[in-house]
């Protein structure tokens, strides 16, 4: 059941939002992770070869996890824009 200004039609507000509320969920429980994984080396983590590598790979994690963010959304917006113009019946094919 929809409330006003809502469908449950593919595309629609309601499921993009939706979805993009897990995402937001994975994505600051990755970078969480990340935070949390960075502190806890540096405040009490011994400067070994395993350490350095688990900082770099936290490290690693977080940049690509923002990457795909910010790339996923741009890519949607896109995405969004080019069917609305197919669905108006203006704009041509690639």
């Amino acid at each position: 059941m929809t409330g006003a200004g809502e469908s449950a039609e593919p595309g629609s507000r309601r499921n993009r939002w939706g979805t993009w509320r897990i995402r937001r969920r994975i994505i600051h429980a990755t970078l969480g992770f990340c935070a949390m994984q960075a502190g806890y080396l540096t405040l009490w983590g011994a400067d070994t070869r395993l350490n350095e590598t688990l900082a770099v790979g936290a490290y690693a994690l977080a940049g690509s996890v923002i990457g795909a963010y910010v790339f996923g959304a741009a890519w949607e917006d896109i995405s969004m824009k080019r069917s609305a113009r197919y669905e108006s019946g203006y704009g041509g094919g690639y």
